[in-house]
């Protein structure tokens, strides 16, 4: 009976991304094909104009944003081309992305999925999965974070690699507090802190 429960469970959960990441995927693909701002512009006349070793050797050099953004945009034109849409589609699968990962973050905040866990006032808190739903719903939702993820630009890669990062530097604390739980031989403070 618990593994049928369990099975309608995971449904739930699956289908509730899934709405929740159709629906901002519809949300990014307006207004996506208007014309090239100033920067956007700029994105289009480097991955054009120079090749692979150009963009690294001549234009980053005058440039202040790292060459990563415009080597990934230089492979992606070669593939798909060099329209509005194209230009803006990478922003828009990283935002994406992105809200998946700050779904998992929001799932590790919390300690107990017991049910409905309550507080010392008896007052219901949330699961993990409501709370990484919560915390995708206000990213990928949040208007700024829609406009940005419309620009050919590297604002949404960056987000996401900064995303990535703080899901594994959360990962390495955990494991670091467990580990050291574990140790009966470290002493604490009042912080709850190994002493050196």
């Amino acid at each position: 009976m618990s593994k049928l429960k369990k099975t309608s469970q995971d449904s739930k959960i699956i289908i509730t991304l899934f709405i929740i990441f159709f629906a901002s995927f519809l949300i990014r693909l307006i207004s996506l094909s208007q014309s090239l701002w100033l920067d956007e512009a700029t994105t289009a006349r480097v991955i054009q104009q120079y090749n692979f070793l150009e963009i690294i050797t001549k234009f980053s050099p005058t440039d202040f944003h790292p060459p990563l953004y415009y080597l990934f945009m230089k492979v992606w034109t070669n593939v798909f081309g060099y329209s509005e849409i194209v230009l803006r589609f990478p922003s828009v699968i990283f935002s994406l992305l992105t809200g998946y990962v700050v779904y998992i973050i929001g799932k590790l905040v919390i300690n107990d999925d017991s049910g409905r866990p309550r507080d010392k006032l008896g007052v219901a808190r949330m699961t993990k999965e409501q709370t990484g739903f919560w915390a995708a719903v206000f990213f990928l939702f949040n208007p700024l974070i829609v406009y940005y993820s419309q620009e050919a630009r590297m604002y949404m890669m960056v987000t996401f690699l900064l995303t990535v990062t703080l899901y594994y530097f959360i990962i390495v604390c955990h494991a670091e507090l467990v580990s050291a739980s574990d140790s009966k031989s470290r002493s604490r403070n009042k912080f709850g802190m190994t002493k050196a």
